[in-house]
C-alpha cells in the first residue's frame, strides 16, 4: 500500500470513528441505567463510613460487582460526584481497551505487511461499537469488564507468540512484567463479577492450555 494512501486511510478512520463516537455520546447524553444506582448506593455508604450496606447494619449484599463499586467509592471519597465518577471509570476503561487493541494490532501488522489495514478496521470497530460508548455512560462495569478480558486476552496472545512457549523470545524481565500485568487483569475481572472466574477460565486459561500442549506437540525447529 502507497504510503500516502495508507496515512489518508489512518485519517479517514480516526475522523470516522470520532465522528460515530461523538454522535453516539451525545444522542446518549443523558442516559443512566437505574441498576447502576444500586452500585452508587452501596459506593455512597462505603464512603460516610457505613460499609458496603443497603441500609445501616443490614448486610445484604445487593451489587454485583464488587470492584467497579470500590472503584466508584475510591474517586467518590475523593468528593468526586458518583454519578461523574462511574462514567470517569468506563471512560477510561474505553481509552483502554482502544489501546490494547490498536497496540497489539499494530504488533502483527509490522509483523505482516498485509495485516496492516486492520489497524484502522480495528479503530473504526470500537468507534463504532454503540453498545460500548452508551455503556460508557451508563453507570455499570460494561466497559471495565470488557478492557479488561481484551486487556488480558492481548497480553496472553503476545505471550504466546514471543513468550516462553516458544522459547526465547523477550528478555525475561519483559516476559515477568507482561505476566504481572496480565495475571492482575485476570484478578481484577474475577473480583469485577461473580461471573468472572467462569469467564477468565473459558477465554484465558482453557486457550493457553490448549497452545501450550500445541507447542509441545510441535516442538521447537
Amino acid at each position: 500500500m502507497h504510503p500516502s494512501f495508507r496515512s489518508m486511510v489512518w485519517v479517514v478512520a480516526v475522523l470516522a470513528a470520532a465522528v460515530l463516537a461523538a454522535a453516539c455520546l451525545y444522542a446518549n447524553r443523558s442516559f443512566d441505567h437505574d441498576d447502576a444506582y444500586i452500585s452508587l448506593r452501596y459506593a455512597r455508604k462505603l464512603v460516610t463510613g457505613e460499609g458496603l450496606v443497603w441500609n445501616p447494619g443490614e448486610r445484604v449484599e445487593v451489587y454485583s460487582n464488587f470492584l467497579f463499586t470500590l472503584l466508584v467509592a475510591t474517586l467518590g471519597a475523593l468528593r468526586v460526584d458518583l454519578i461523574a465518577a462511574s462514567r470517569a471509570i468506563d471512560g477510561l476503561a474505553l481509552i483502554a481497551l482502544s489501546a490494547f487493541l490498536l497496540s497489539t494490532v499494530r504488533s502483527r501488522a509490522h509483523a505482516d505487511s498485509a495485516g496492516r489495514p486492520s489497524i484502522p478496521i480495528a479503530l473504526l470497530c470500537v468507534g463504532a461499537s454503540f453498545s460500548l460508548l452508551v455503556w460508557t455512560l451508563g453507570g455499570l462495569e460494561g466497559p471495565l469488564f470488557a478492557a479488561l478480558s481484551c486487556g488480558g486476552i492481548c497480553l496472553i496472545a503476545r505471550s504466546l507468540e514471543r513468550g516462553p512457549l516458544r522459547g526465547g523470545g523477550a528478555p525475561r524481565p519483559a516476559r515477568e512484567w507482561r505476566q504481572g500485568v496480565t495475571d492482575a487483569m485476570v484478578a481484577c475481572r474475577t473480583w469485577r463479577k461473580p461471573d468472572g472466574c467462569a469467564d477468565v477460565i473459558l477465554t484465558q486459561v482453557v486457550p493457553i492450555g490448549f497452545a501450550g500442549e500445541l507447542s509441545k506437540g510441535c516442538g521447537e525447529p
